[in-house]
C-alpha cells in the first residue's frame, strides 16, 4: 500500500501551477495571520514588444474580516509604464469622493472597494525605445489600516 502525504501532493500541485505560468502571489496585507487580511494575485508573466501594449489583471483576495478598501499603486521601472484604468464617475452621490478619484486618475493609483469584484485591469506598455529583457513592474496595495503588501509582475519585452 503506497501512502502519500497532503505536503507531497501540495509541494507537487505547487510546482505544476510554477511549471504554466500562473502569476505570483503577495504576502499577507492588513493584519497578517488573521481573517482581517488580504493577498494580490499578478498574472503569468507578461510578454510584449516594444511599442506594444497589453492589459493583464491583479486580483485583490480578501479574507473574511477583511472590508477595507485596498488602494493599488504600480511602480514600473523607467521604459515601461504600468497604470490601472483612468476612471472618474461624478455624480451626486460620490462628490466627497471626486477628489480622490481624480487623484487616482492622475497617478495611474486604483482604489478597490470590498463591493467591487477582486480582478482589477493594469494596463502595461513598453516605450518604442525600450531594450529588449526582462523587467518587473510592482504593484503596492496598500489598505486604510494595516501592514501594505506588494507583488511582482514580470515583463519581458522583445524587439518590434
Amino acid at each position: 500500500m503506497i501512502t502519500i502525504h497532503k505536503s507531497v501532493i501540495l509541494a507537487a500541485s505547487l510546482a505544476f501551477l510554477g511549471a504554466i505560468g500562473c502569476g505570483s502571489r503577495s504576502p499577507e496585507g492588513g493584519v497578517a495571520g488573521t481573517t482581517d487580511s488580504f493577498h494580490l494575485t499578478g498574472p503569468a508573466p507578461v510578454s510584449l514588444k516594444a511599442g506594444d501594449k497589453q492589459t493583464v489583471n491583479v486580483t485583490v483576495s480578501r479574507d473574511a474580516n477583511f472590508k477595507q478598501e485596498v488602494t493599488l499603486a504600480p511602480e514600473s521601472p523607467k521604459g515601461i509604464k504600468a497604470e490601472f484604468a483612468k476612471e472618474v464617475t461624478l455624480s451626486a452621490e460620490n462628490k466627497d469622493k471626486i477628489k480622490d478619484q481624480v487623484s487616482n486618475a492622475i497617478t495611474g493609483k486604483h482604489t478597490v472597494k470590498q463591493t467591487d469584484g477582486k480582478e482589477v485591469p493594469l494596463s502595461i506598455s513598453a516605450d518604442t525605445g525600450t531594450a529588449a529583457g526582462d523587467y518587473i513592474v510592482k504593484v503596492v496595495g496598500t489598505p486604510q489600516t494595516g501592514a501594505a503588501t506588494s507583488v511582482d509582475v514580470k515583463v519581458t519585452v522583445t524587439a518590434k
